[in-house]
């Protein structure tokens, strides 16, 4: 084999035998012919899924953010689903509401309990519940703000031929912001429900409940109307003092104009005599 002067055998030496270095002659130590594949050294090949696999950190962390939500998502619906089991065979009824009293989730069968009324869809739970229930959900979570505790209300009477109910208002603070949210349970029969001491509820705890906050809301309102009224007066006395001014500039107006009539006259009295 003859090579030029900027060529080299490289890592074919070991096949070849120099015949002259200077003119670069080689001959083959092996007869026959030999393909590159099999001339040229190879390295081991990374199987075809190891090849696709991740090579860099940064590649390695994407994939493992993306199996984590994965997992992430498929823990929350299997804690979901047993949530879902646990109020099943309690035959407890659930709802959860946000810091608005907005309906977030239910668990548990709570049909006979929310009811979509007609009109502009809402879910706000006082516009979805009975008006018993409603009543009860509102004093207890005005006691839940004001006490800063869970509270246990039972006897509670939806429908006259029906069985009682007691209601459990827990609230409960999420997150690092600690946002404020409400778990409601509902439960009707004999078996109170644990986790205390259940209040009996009265419609006059509602009552009392609602006259104090009309009472707050209407010395609200005065209060307002108060401010309204002194802004009124004031304006009123900004006008009257406008009204003064405006009069006094009248009067001058008026001299003003009785001073260029005499002197009118008196261009009238002087042009007469000129004539």
């Amino acid at each position: 084999m003859f090579l030029g002067s900027s060529e080299t055998v490289g890592a074919l030496a070991t096949l070849f035998e120099v015949i002259d270095q200077k003119w670069k002659l080689y001959q083959a130590l092996q007869p026959g012919r030999h393909t590159l594949a099999e001339a040229l050294p190879t390295r081991p090949r990374r199987p075809l899924m190891q090849s696709f696999s991740s090579s860099t950190a940064a590649e390695q962390a994407v994939l493992a953010t993306r199996s984590g939500a994965t997992r992430t998502a498929s823990e929350d619906g299997l804690l979901e689903r047993v949530f879902q089991e646990f109020t099943d065979v309690l035959k407890l009824r659930c709802v959860v509401l946000d810091a608005e009293f907005q309906l977030l989730h239910t668990f548990g069968d709570v049909s006979t309990l929310l009811k979509v009324p007609a009109g502009r869809s809402t879910l706000e739970i006082f516009k979805l519940l009975p008006r018993p229930l409603s009543a009860a959900l509102r004093a207890a979570l005005g006691r839940v703000a004001k006490e800063h505790r869970e509270i246990l209300y039972e006897g509670i009477e939806v429908a006259p031929d029906e069985s009682t109910v007691r209601m459990h208002v827990r609230p409960l603070d999420i997150g690092p912001d600690r946002n404020r949210a409400y778990v409601i349970f509902f439960e009707s029969g004999p078996k109170p429900l644990a986790g205390g001491i259940a209040d009996r509820f009265a419609v006059d705890d509602s009552l009392a409940l609602r006259l104090s906050q009309l009472e707050h809301e209407l010395q609200y309102t005065k209060e307002n109307l108060q401010a309204t009224i002194e802004e009124l007066e004031t304006s009123n006395e900004e006008l009257q003092a406008t009204n003064e001014e405006l009069l006094a500039l009248n009067e001058e107006l008026q001299s003003t104009n009785e001073e260029l009539q005499s002197v009118n006259e008196e261009l009238q009295t002087v042009n007469a005599e000129y004539q």
